[in-house]
């Protein structure tokens, strides 16, 4: 019998027989056999333990389907029997197997068969809006909601309290007043708003016996939730409200002014840790200190436009870390539909890449655009420089990027490797801005136990040739060759670019401290931890349109370190040495 196979590699099979196939919109269709190893990898993972879908995208957009496999001894058989919206759309029809559960996920390459029109097959079936449609439909229908508000207004008996009742009728939402009748001639002097906190306005009705009454109007269900980024530095926040530095053993850090765009914020303070906070007023002049706010959250009342400042430390006793730093949040509320209240500041927006003419990534597979190419059995994965995100960089900006990495490079190899590696930069011209993005490859490696993690004391700034071969001191070494190379050019670290090697951003994060250069964390934009993003991976690399998104995001972000680190851009001339 025909069927749809997974070899040990992923890899999707499909016979001859099934690649193209006229079934219209008919219901009737043959069921189609799915057959995957129900074991992989060389922990040998059993994929019966976690949910199966097919994600099959055509013209029409996504549908994914949850199979419902049996178990083999050694395999997973499932059916499939295509139909709309699958098979409503003549053209291809992409399939994709994928695997998760918490924690794991697991894909196969994207493969496709062809839905070939058929002659009486009925009009296509009209494509529902994809999840982006749908969510700015969405977003646009609460906007008309208020936008269109009417007002309307019925008399109370006398004595009764002043009501508002809020309804919706087909997509406007109508304010209706209740108003007590009262002596003759006492009528509404006014309505106005006189309150907001968070999403919930409140309204005073002011009569014209001066007599008052108040009500409130939630703001149906837009409301969001926005942290600040914020730079930790060591040091703490005097009872004055100035900076100064720690001599406390726990290392107390602080961090510099944060604007509170609504009336109140809330402090997270996570277990093992302490903090305080400063208020300043909106000319930033010290106002109040608070007391230790300590393993809790808080929520503090201020005036919208005013700024904290915070300071923190750890209840161990032993020396807080930039990671740990920021595990202490702030969040104010706000409602999406009042950008006065909830829209954060794009600092981004004020700065623009074209401040430098030549840029440079060092970096593995991830940086250099490897990616999965479809229709080849022997070759998965090609080396694409020229689709790589710091070339979409480069392309948008006018300038000229440079690709220093090679998939599968870590640290250590990255040092030693000719064509990409550390003599290929140190022949090349000096470039106005360095981009480091290594770490996953390390992770395996350290993992795998071919390489050792080491720690912090292995970075020597003054001397990097002293450092040992652990990934802290290879990490040193690649900046202390930059700058010796190019003194006078700027470097920026990297966090990296895939959730299962993540742990690694807290290591690349202090050495960037040590060495006072920026650490832009990836994740700090929501792209890099969303569906789209992971979906656009096969064979664990972005496709070409994946890399489009990370170079539109990492632009972003490098722009937006460079305002958040003014000092050190500052005595940037277009010089590298």
């Amino acid at each position: 019998m025909d069927k749809i196979t997974v070899d040990a590699f992923r890899r999707m099979y499909i016979p001859v027989g099934w690649r193209q196939i006229c079934i219209g919109n008919d219901s009737n269709a043959e069921p189609i056999t799915i057959e995957v190893p129900r074991y992989y990898g060389k922990n040998r993972t059993d994929l019966s333990q976690y949910a199966m879908y097919l994600k099959t995208v055509s013209e029409g957009g996504r549908d994914d389907i949850l199979l419902t496999p049996e178990s083999g001894e050694e395999t997973l058989t499932a059916v499939w029997t295509p139909s709309p919206p699958q098979t409503s759309y003549a053209g291809p029809l992409f399939l994709q197997l994928r695997f998760e559960g918490e924690n794991f996920k697991w894909e196969t390459p994207i493969s496709q068969i062809e839905i070939l029109p058929s002659a009486d097959a009925l009009p296509a079936v009209p494509a529902t809006p994809s999840a982006y449609e749908g969510w700015l439909q969405n977003v646009q229908t609460a906007a008309n909601s208020v936008l269109d508000m009417t007002v309307s207004a019925e008399s109370l008996p006398s004595g009764s309290s002043a009501s508002v009742e809020k309804t919706l009728g087909e997509g406007v939402f109508n304010l209706n007043f209740g108003i007590p009748r009262g002596a003759m001639g006492n009528g509404i002097a006014s309505i106005s708003k006189t309150g907001t906190s968070g999403n919930v306005d409140t309204y005073t009705i002011t009569y014209t016996d001066e007599t008052t009454t108040t009500f409130t109007v939630t703001n149906g269900d837009t409301e969001t939730t926005v942290t600040p980024r914020m730079r930790w530095e060591t040091g703490t926040i005097s009872s004055s409200g100035t900076r100064s530095d720690s001599t406390n053993t726990k290392r107390m850090r602080y961090c510099d002014f944060v604007q509170i765009r609504a009336n109140e914020f809330v402090l997270n303070v996570p277990t093992g840790y302490i903090a305080r906070y400063s208020i300043y007023n909106a000319e930033k002049t010290f106002q109040s200190q608070s007391s230790n706010v300590r393993e809790t959250s808080v929520t503090v009342s201020i005036t919208s436009g005013w700024y904290i400042k915070l300071s923190a430390w750890n209840t161990s006793g032993t020396a807080v870390s930039p990671a740990e730093g920021g595990k202490i949040t702030v969040s104010f509320r706000g409602n999406a539909l009042n950008p006065q209240n909830a829209i954060a500041e794009n600092p981004q927006d004020y700065t623009s890449m074209a401040m430098f003419r030549n840029i440079a990534v060092v970096g593995d597979s991830l940086a250099s655009g490897s990616l999965h190419t479809p229709g080849y059995d022997s070759q998965y994965v090609t080396t694409a420089y020229d689709l790589s995100w710091i070339q979409i960089i480069a392309r948008r900006n006018g300038i000229t990027a440079t690709n220093f990495s090679k998939g599968g490079l870590n640290t250590k190899t990255w040092l030693e490797y000719t064509d990409r590696g550390l003599p290929a930069l140190l022949a090349a011209d000096p470039q106005n801005l360095y981009i480091i993005a290594l770490g996953i490859n390390d992770k395996t490696s350290i993992d795998a136990g071919t390489m050792t993690l080491g720690t912090i004391a292995d970075v020597n700034v003054s001397d990097y040739t002293q450092n040992p071969d652990t990934f802290y001191g290879n990490y040193g070494r690649i900046i202390g060759n930059i700058l010796t190379h190019a003194p006078k050019a700027k470097i920026v670290c990297l966090s990296v670019a895939r959730e299962g090697e993540r742990a690694m951003d807290e290591h690349i994060e202090a050495i960037a401290e040590k060495y006072e250069i920026p650490f832009v964390d990836l994740t700090e934009d929501a792209y890099f931890t969303s569906e789209l993003y992971y979906s656009s991976f096969a064979d664990g690399h972005p496709l070409a349109y994946g890399y489009a998104g990370m170079g539109r995001v990492i632009e972003k972000l490098l722009q937006k370190s460079v305002i958040n680190n003014v000092e050190y851009f500052a005595d940037y001339y277009g010089l590298t040495s």
